[in-house]
């Protein structure tokens, strides 16, 4: 069962239609829901934006903390799962779930750099279709956010992944993206709905679609910091570096 809680209609009084969903994904996640809203709405001011909080019934009530945030909030909305589970699935129903032509996908435990979202949307809007926010390059660092044997096994991982894209993305393992619509609605149908790394998946299968269509697929970067976790616990553990691998 999908229960979607939007309380404002979309009729209200000064309702602009969003540009950009920011999709984020939840499990356990009850006291980084509202900061991260105001996170995003500071960073975001003058872009009319959607915040999608898409929750796996979490058993620390973090659907009922967004379902609020959502009756004070007219463009918050909460999808709250039950019975299914998943990082890929979520972001692909959250994304489903919004008309907006651009969208981005950011982590709820505050490690990806909110502030950094107008510009990953001023590169789409210029032409990328897909814009990474990457650890390594120019500025970027994973900082703190990741224990040395973490931050090693990410970076395999990512050399990995550039090989089987063929492209030469510093970051194609990020959780932290912003792109088009069109070119996700191009794939949606044949994206796994397993796993948690569902950025690798749009690009592999993107960029196949581009090659049958003859059609470059634009890919832009902004380097950010990648922060330790707000609150909760991570739910990074050494079975989805394997499942990955």
């Amino acid at each position: 069962m999908i229960e979607d809680v939007q309380t404002q209609p979309a009729t209200a009084p000064g309702w602009t239609p969003p540009q950009l969903a920011v999709i984020v994904p939840s499990y356990n996640e009850r006291d980084n829901i509202v900061p991260l809203y105001d996170k995003v709405a500071a960073a975001l001011q003058g872009i009319a934006f959607e915040f999608i909080v898409v929750d796996d019934n979490s058993p620390d009530g973090t659907a009922g903390v967004a379902k609020e945030l959502a009756r004070e909030r007219h463009n918050v909305r909460c999808i709250h799962r039950i019975g299914r589970r998943g990082l890929s699935s979520a972001v692909t129903e959250g994304i489903s779930a919004s008309a907006a032509p651009y969208f981005a996908v950011i982590d709820a435990d505050h490690q990806h750099d909110e502030t950094v979202l107008p510009q990953m949307y001023a590169k789409a809007i210029a032409g990328d279709d897909i814009v990474v926010g990457t650890r390594y390059a120019g500025a970027g660092s994973a900082g703190q956010g990741l224990s040395a044997a973490r931050e090693a096994g990410s970076r395999l991982a990512t050399r990995l992944s550039a090989i089987l894209t063929g492209t030469t993305l510093t970051d194609p393992m990020s959780g932290f993206f912003l792109m088009r619509r069109a070119v996700f609605d191009e794939v949606a149908p044949g994206l796994s709905k397993d796993g948690f790394k569902i950025l690798l998946d749009i690009i592999v299968s993107a960029t196949r679609f581009r090659n049958k269509a003859r059609r470059a697929l634009a890919i832009g970067e902004v380097p950010y910091t990648f922060r330790p976790r707000h609150a909760g616990e991570s739910k990074m553990n050494p079975l989805i570096v394997i499942q990955f691998l």
